[in-house]
């Protein structure tokens, strides 16, 4: 990985831990995607108080998925809309059909 380039989606774990271990991290600490967040927006709320201009928008970019990745893994609107027909299909079927009556006579 080169400085500055984007990470390779699929391969960002291997990416950070090399990342980490190239900048003397102790590898026995179990950091997380969701560690990292966690501080960076910690230290934009300090810059913040402490006065810096920051730039909101960039930060939001950068702490959010891209719409591809959201599609895949999380539940979108695609997929409670799939979920919602599916779920009609289901009812239809397994509805208790009233049994057909024999003509008299």
């Amino acid at each position: 990985m080169c400085e500055g380039q984007p990470f390779v989606g699929g391969m960002i774990y291997s990416q950070i831990t090399e990342i980490w271990k190239k900048q003397g991290v102790r590898m026995d600490f179990h950091v997380t995607a969701t560690n990292i967040q966690k501080w960076i927006v910690m230290v934009y709320h300090q810059k913040k108080i402490d006065g810096a201009k920051i730039n909101e928008n960039a930060l939001h970019l950068d702490m959010c998925h891209s719409n591809e990745m959201a599609e895949t893994f999380y539940l979108s609107k695609d997929m409670r809309e799939v979920a919602a027909h599916a779920t009609m299909i289901i009812a239809q079927c397994t509805q208790e059909a009233t049994p057909p009556t024999l003509p008299l006579g």
